[in-house]
């Protein structure tokens, strides 16, 4: 496969160290906030429709 950047891989990899490293940092409350606000929460559990739907709470729990 090739990479329209040379220096791809290293720079995705750094950028999920980064994300598996905040979401270290959250709480569990602050992950059933995140979920609220994005209607994610069915029957008192998380519950994500789609893909599309959990790249949003991802997003959501590392940006605000």
């Amino acid at each position: 496969m090739r990479h329209i950047h040379p220096d791809y891989d290293q720079l995705r990899a750094v950028g999920k160290n980064l994300n598996s490293a905040l979401f270290k940092e959250l709480t569990r409350d602050e992950y059933k906030i995140a979920a609220r606000r994005l209607d994610a929460i069915k029957k008192g559990e998380m519950h994500f429709e789609s893909y599309d739907q959990f790249d949003k709470y991802t997003d959501f729990c590392i940006n605000d």
